[in-house]
């Protein structure tokens, strides 16, 4: 932190503001010290607003807000089941959207994209290995991390999903951020964020590493080059066939993540759900079950978060985003929901054309990793997710300051 005529910037303190809110969203997020940190980093930016006297709102908040708009109607007109439980859903999204207004209007304000996508990088890489460090002694034994209790406050303690995407994630904004400029850091957080995968063994986030891989050959080359282009594909592919048959070979990788992969190819090429495990027969059964429920309602749906608690008597959620949005919102939720995602895939793909070659290099790892994010959801309820959604807001803030960038307002590439 730094200061000007004896004032700290303020600058200086929501920087610090976000990253302790990021640190949090992954060791207690729910804590009283998770919510403080959320508060301070959302009043931080409201006073950078008051201070700077403008408000950037992108019409992605405008669905956003419509999305809870049609909840809260839903509940009012008596299409909502479990008026309560919608409720807190509500609020829960009411504050999402805050923090996420909040870190688009930071993210503008500090007209630094790079310099915020090393914090928000660094801040998870940092929380991911304080948390491996405090459930040492289960690694590779239990997926769910217990963590520890200091003073009543959980720290640490976080689901293999939540735990797995989170490093997926890691791994592609550090190729994003250092391939061009420091690949040895790359490679270290590539390598880090891989082992934490397998500790996790959540089978979806190997997705990520392909598109890390491919994505950092892609990105370090000057001009586009189908040879080399083939090149590293088969390479990639080589480095995934020789990681799996080590997996399967070693005792260890075998009890944590290796099993697991043999179950995908079992549901893959089998019809029997007898030959997967317990974890994909309940999503399985989690989807049948949703999809006869949207039946019933298709076009208003039942209410937010209603499917947890009118069809499985309080308990999981569909566990496939697509499927809870429309059992939540029907055909009408569905439509405002994914309008948003639509919205961020066309404001990257009208600023790309404009921008240098580097530019659009990252633009294209953008538009991959988007799409990636989307297929994920098949097997992941994200709405609610603020570490998930604020990816979106980081890719939607790329496409806006580079749009910004054409204009020559600021002309710098993201190396610079």
């Amino acid at each position: 932190m730094y200061c000007v005529d004896g004032k700290v910037k303020i600058e200086s303190f929501v920087d610090i503001s976000f990253c302790l809110y990021i640190l949090m969203t992954f060791l207690s997020e729910r804590s009283i010290v998770g919510r403080g940190t959320l508060f301070l980093f959302a009043s931080s930016c409201i006073f950078m607003i008051l201070i700077k006297g403008r408000l950037k709102i992108s019409k992605y908040f405008m669905l956003e807000i419509l999305f809870i708009a049609y909840a809260v109607f839903q509940n009012l007109y008596g299409i909502t089941v479990d008026k309560t439980a919608s409720s807190e859903m509500i609020n829960t999204l009411i504050i999402c959207t805050v923090i996420y207004i909040s870190l688009y209007n930071y993210i503008h304000f500090r007209n630094n994209f790079r310099y915020i996508l090393k914090l928000f990088t660094l801040s998870y890489v940092f929380s991911i290995a304080l948390t491996l460090v405090i459930n040492m002694g289960t690694l590779f034994t239990n997926r769910r991390m217990s963590g520890i209790n200091i003073y009543g406050v959980s720290i640490g303690g976080i689901s293999p999903i939540r735990g797995a995407w989170i490093a997926g994630i890691c791994m592609i904004l550090s190729m994003i951020l250092y391939s061009k400029s420091n690949n040895k850091k790359f490679w270290g957080i590539f390598i880090f964020m891989t082992l934490t995968m397998f500790v996790f063994a959540t089978r979806k986030a190997f997705l990520f590493v392909p598109l890390a891989l491919i994505g950092n050959f892609y990105i370090k080359e000057v001009r586009f080059n189908l040879i080399k282009s083939l090149i590293y594909i088969g390479v990639t592919v080589g480095v995934l066939i020789f990681g799996y048959y080590t997996i399967m070979n070693n005792e260890i990788l075998y009890f944590s993540v290796g099993h697991r992969l043999e179950n995908v190819l079992n549901y893959l090429i089998s019809s029997d759900y007898n030959t997967i495990d317990a974890s994909m027969r309940t999503r399985i059964k989690l989807i049948e079950t949703a999809k006869e429920v949207f039946s019933m309602r298709p076009i208003t749906g039942w209410g937010l978060n209603n499917f947890r608690t009118v069809f499985k008597d309080g308990g999981n959620h569909v566990h496939n985003n697509f499927l809870e949005i429309l059992v939540s919102g029907g055909w009408i939720g569905f439509i405002i929901y994914y309008a948003k995602y639509a919205y961020v895939f066309v404001a990257l793909w009208k600023s790309r054309k404009y921008v240098t070659d580097v530019d659009k290099r990252i633009f294209n790892v953008f538009i991959v990793f988007a799409v990636i994010l989307v297929i994920l959801e098949y097997w992941q309820t994200t709405y609610y997710i603020r570490p998930f959604m604020m990816v979106w807001i980081l890719i939607l803030s790329y496409a806006k300051t580079r749009s910004v960038n054409i204009k020559g307002e600021n002309s710098k590439s993201f190396y610079a």
